[in-house]
């Protein structure tokens, strides 16, 4: 695989994944631009070390989506619980996870016959 489709690849994951938080988390609760950055980050290198090196090679695309999707709401619940003034009600991870699941599902399924 060619490095710079890789990186292109994680870059535009970042992109929008902290557009889907964005509008989701900060939006909605007024966070901090800072916090949903750095969130972002997070569950981007997260999803590729636990998604593209782990769940994609064992599952399809729509249980490993919906297990990603999982992980990054647990990860927003664990940043509220966490991070001060970063505040976030249940119902919105919920939509957040349905969010990140339906575009991991399409990311994926892209990258995959891209990289390939």
């Amino acid at each position: 695989m060619d490095k710079i489709k890789i990186i292109l690849a994680a870059l535009f994951k970042y992109i929008f994944t902290t557009i889907i938080s964005f509008v989701i988390i900060d939006v909605f609760f007024e966070n901090l631009l800072i916090h949903v950055l750095i969130i972002s980050l997070i569950i981007t290198i997260i999803n590729y070390f636990i998604g593209t090196l782990m769940i994609y090679k064992y599952l399809d695309f729509l249980l490993s989506s919906i297990i990603i999707g999982i992980i990054d709401g647990i990860i927003i619940y664990l940043a509220s619980k966490i991070i001060d003034g970063f505040s976030v009600k249940f119902s919105i991870i919920l939509v957040y996870i349905i969010a990140i699941a339906v575009f991991e599902y399409y990311y994926n399924k892209y990258i995959y016959s891209y990289l390939a």
